[in-house]
C-alpha cells in the first residue's frame, strides 16, 4: 500500500513524499541429498536432509523527493527512501532420512523430524539516495540519468523474541557488504507518432572487497519502439540482464560459478475512449 503528497511550486519546484505499506510472505523448501549407488562406501547406501522456513511480517517506509526545473528542457532531481523496518516472524523445522546396506535389527532405514521452532526479529534495510538529470531537447528527444548510492552496510537485525540483540551478525554484515553506486541511463526519441527507445543499466556488487562476490556486478541492457496516436498506443521493448555469481556448498569447497543471463520482452497496448 503506498499513500503519497506532492506539492507544485511555481511549476518550477516539485516536493513529494511517501509512505508504503509492506506485506511479504516467503516460503522456502531445500533438500539436500547424497547416495553411493556403486557400494563405494561400506554401509552406506543415501542421506537426505530437508529443511523448511516460512517467514511473514510487515514493514513501513518513507521516501522524500525534489524536482527542480530551472529552464523548461532540464529537470533535476534527488531522492531519499529511508529503511524500511520489517517486523518479521519465522517457522522453521527440519527432516532426516538415511539409509544403509545392511539392516541392523531389521532395520535399514531411519529418519527424524525436529519440533517446529518459531522466533520474531526485526530487518532494517538499506538506506538509499538517489540523483536524477534529465534533458528535453524540443519534442524530438528525452534523455534521462539516474544516479542511485545505497549502502547494504547498513542492514540489520534487531529485537529478537527471545532478547538476542544479533551483535555478531550485524558485524558480519557490515563486513561482508559496502556501500555502491548505481547507473541508469534511457533515450528516446520521437519522430511523429513513433518512438524509439534505448537504456542501460549498471549496477555494483553489494559484497565488499574480502569476499568471493565482489566483482558479481549486474549489466542491463533495453531497447524498444512505441507507437501513439489520439486514441491508441502501442509499445514492445526488449530487456537483457547478465549476472554472474559463486556459490559454495561448504565452507573452503570448490566454487560452482553461476551465470545469469535473462531475456524479456514486454508489449503493451492502450486504448483511449
Amino acid at each position: 500500500y503506498v499513500f503519497s503528497l506532492g506539492m507544485n511550486i511555481s511549476n518550477m519546484f516539485y516536493i513529494g513524499g511517501t509512505m508504503g505499506i509492506h506485506y511479504m510472505n516467503y516460503h522456502q523448501d531445500m533438500t539436500h541429498y547424497e547416495y553411493d549407488p556403486d557400494g563405494h562406501i561400506a554401509e552406506f547406501d543415501y542421506f537426505r536432509f530437508s529443511e523448511r522456513l516460512y517467514t511473514r511480517g510487515s514493514a513501513v517506509g518513507f521516501k522524500l523527493g525534489i524536482l527542480i526545473k530551472p529552464i523548461q528542457m532540464l529537470r533535476i532531481g534527488g531522492a531519499v527512501h529511508f529503511p524500511y523496518k520489517y517486523k518479521l516472524s519465522e517457522t522453521y523445522s527440519t527432516f532426516i532420512q538415511s539409509g544403509f546396506d545392511t539392516p541392523v535389527d531389521g532395520v535399514s532405514e531411519y529418519e527424524s523430524a525436529s519440533p517446529e521452532s518459531n522466533y520474531a526479529y526485526q530487518l532494517s534495510t538499506p538506506f538509499k539516495a538517489v540523483g536524477n538529470v534529465g534533458f528535453q531537447i524540443f519534442k524530438f528527444a528525452l534523455i534521462d540519468v539516474d544516479f542511485e548510492y545505497v549502502d547494504y552496510s547498513s542492514m540489520s537485525l534487531r529485537y529478537g523474541s527471545d532478547g538476542y540483540d544479533f551483535m555478531n551478525e550485524n558485524q558480519n554484515i557490515s563486513e561482508a557488504y559496502r556501500d555502491v553506486f548505481n547507473f541508469r541511463a534511457g533515450v528516446e526519441f520521437r519522430i511523429s507518432a513513433l518512438s524509439l527507445r534505448a537504456g542501460g543499466s549498471y549496477y555494483e556488487s553489494p559484497y565488499a572487497e574480502t569476499e568471493a562476490n565482489k566483482d558479481a556486478d549486474y549489466f542491463g541492457f533495453s531497447g524498444g519502439i512505441g507507437f501513439k496516436t489520439k486514441n491508441f498506443f502501442f509499445d514492445v521493448a526488449y530487456m537483457y540482464s547478465q549476472h554472474r555469481e559463486n556459490y559454495y556448498m561448504y565452507p573452503n569447497s570448490q566454487a560452482v560459478v553461476n551465470d545469469y543471463n535473462n531475456n524479456n520482452i514486454l508489449a503493451t497496448i492502450g486504448f483511449k475512449l
